[in-house]
């Protein structure tokens, strides 16, 4: 009986200290993994996941492979305690400690390294590798890679080290697998940013080819005409009156044909942006709402400074919308404008105190015609890694702002 109670009384004190053992272990990797959870830079976190699992169970080489799919090979992303020209090794299922780890999804101890018969011999003439243990990174049943320790001096690895570690890698698995994807996500995003580069670009070179053939085509013949017509009325009166006012029609409408080829040239592309820059483009507009009775302040600083084409198309388009809905939507008499050039970035702000509208409704409506659209200023601006803010209440107006940051390739270079 008294037997029977002293084991009961052994086996409980076994699992306490088990309990209290693991309990410790957890701690510790939750220290050591805190900062790489956090990490949003994948080679970062692998290189983090590297040194705190060589403290964790005192290594002194250490190699995190991730395994590649699409090549079935394991590929050393990190590595620590080499030489400068170590090379990172790829390796296959069942090569060394690494591809049996990784082909087992087991965790493995090899002792003595030096005398093992699958150790890999590169690896012992970088270092004088005395033993060596691996650990399957797995996240949701799916294999992510395997981390590899090494130890240079005589006291090997043992089965608490390999408990430990593969604890640790577990742990890690989360924060590698998030990582990945948010660097499948960033590459996704830079190949969309360049998907629609090339789109508005695309969109821009047809509407200056559009609008050049207009202006070097349509435009002439209708001005040609319409100075004929002109001349041909100068010297000839109709003598009866439906004769007059059939002239009268034809020169007003040779007049609105002309009228209306400037306006698809204007609308598509003012020849004004290509020859004298943004500033000039922008004053234009701000001539037009003066001449429709608005009171308008503009204030720039960029001189004869040329910006890059889509630079200057996107803020140019920005303006000439949000100038466009001041005159025909916001009942307003007076408005500013400013177009500016700091240290860091350009940009373009615009104001009334008219009757104000809805942002989130006007996001919600498709560009249409020669309009861009809250929408289609917001892609522009990003496209530029600019920003875009609009205020706007009923009643108190309006203000939107973008801008967008300087680079090399912001700055047009003069030739």
């Amino acid at each position: 009986m008294f037997a029977d109670h002293a084991a009961i009384a052994i086996e409980n004190a076994r699992l306490y200290q088990q309990e209290q053992r693991e309990r410790q272990q957890i701690e510790a990797i939750r220290d050591v993994t805190a900062d790489i959870i956090s990490e949003q830079e994948l080679q970062t976190v692998l290189d983090l996941t590297i040194e705190r699992a060589r403290s964790l169970v005192h290594g002194h080489t250490g190699v995190v492979f991730v395994w590649d799919s699409s090549r079935d090979v394991l590929d050393a992303r990190s590595t620590a305690g080499f030489s400068s020209d170590y090379q990172r090794p790829l390796l296959h299922l069942g090569e060394g400690i690494t591809g049996l780890v990784a082909q087992t999804r087991r965790g493995m101890i090899a002792s003595n390294y030096a005398q093992w018969d699958r150790r890999l011999d590169y690896v012992i003439r970088q270092v004088e590798m005395q033993s060596a243990m691996a650990a399957p990174i797995i996240f949701k049943d799916t294999l992510i890679g395997v981390l590899t320790i090494g130890r240079t001096t005589t006291d090997p690895f043992m089965d608490e080290d390999l408990e430990l570690l593969c604890m640790f890698a577990d742990h890690a698995a989360i924060a590698i697998q998030n990582a990945s994807l948010y660097e499948e996500l960033s590459d996704r995003a830079r190949q969309m940013k360049l998907l629609v580069g090339k789109v508005l670009r695309g969109q821009d070179e047809e509407r200056r080819r559009i609008a050049y053939e207009v202006h070097d085509g349509l435009a002439q013949v209708a001005a040609a005409t319409h100075q004929h017509l002109e001349a041909f009325a100068s010297g000839y009166r109709p003598r009866s009156e439906p004769s007059r006012r059939a002239l009268e029609t034809a020169r007003r409408t040779s007049q609105e044909t002309v009228r209306e080829a400037r306006r698809i040239i204007a609308g598509l592309r003012p020849t004004v942006l290509d020859d004298l820059g943004l500033a000039s483009a922008i004053r234009q507009e701000v001539d037009a709402l003066r001449a429709d009775g608005i009171a308008v302040t503009y204030e720039e600083n960029l001189g004869s400074a040329r910006l890059a084409q889509e630079v200057e198309t996107t803020l140019f388009s920005v303006g000439r919308e949000a100038l466009t809905n001041i005159r025909k939507h916001a009942g307003a008499t007076r408005a500013d404008v400013r177009l500016t050039r700091g240290a860091v970035s350009i940009e373009i702000e615009i104001r009334d105190w008219g009757r104000g509208f809805d942002p989130k409704a006007a996001r919600q409506q498709p560009d249409a015609g020669g309009r861009v659209g809250l929408r289609g200023m917001e892609e522009r601006v990003a496209w530029l890694n600019g920003q875009l803010t609009l205020e706007s209440r009923r009643g108190r107006g309006s203000r939107i702002r973008v801008t967008v940051p300087i680079s090399d390739a912001t700055v047009r270079r003069s030739s």
